[in-house]
């Protein structure tokens, strides 16, 4: 069996860990060899983690470095969704649905990892602009113009 490359957060042992050989196999044994396509996993695992760092991202330093359970768990649920060719059992959709509700909890600053590092970099401040807010004459005696929001006081 070929190996599937490792992913960030998740693994091909973590995914049978959690739903069993059984069903992983199943549904990602792609050429009918009795073992999953370690390109399919492989990809389902990467984007997992891909979603997982665009929810966190501005909140944690990426990667998560150790790896909490909590993300192992969540790569796992939506690797899963993945891997299905077609529509997933309702309770694949529903574990996937809370995997993105607790992703979005985490980014939120709701639930927070104790030893994760924050992400203390400027790149989201360097995108806020505050407008100067100047009051300026204008010329005739219009009144007073708020230059940042086009309105007339």
């Amino acid at each position: 069996m070929a190996k599937a490359k490792q992913a960030r957060y998740a693994a091909l042992p973590d995914l049978y860990a959690r739903f069993g050989e059984e069903e992983i196999n199943q549904v990602a044994d792609t050429d009918r060899t009795g073992t999953p396509a370690p390109e399919l996993v492989g990809r389902a695992l990467s984007d997992a983690a891909s979603e997982i760092d665009a929810a966190l991202a501005g909140r944690y330093a990426l990667p998560l470095v150790p790896v909490p359970r909590l993300i192992t768990r969540i790569a796992c649920e939506l690797a899963r969704e993945a891997l299905y060719a077609d529509l997933p059992p309702k309770v694949v959709q529903d574990r996937a649905k809370w995997a993105r509700e607790t992703l979005a909890r985490i980014a939120s600053g709701q639930l927070r990892f104790e030893n994760a590092a924050p992400d203390n970099s400027s790149h989201l401040t360097d995108a806020i602009v505050i407008p100067n807010r100047k009051k300026m004459r204008w010329p005739g005696g219009r009144g007073q113009r708020t230059e940042d929001r086009g309105q007339f006081s």
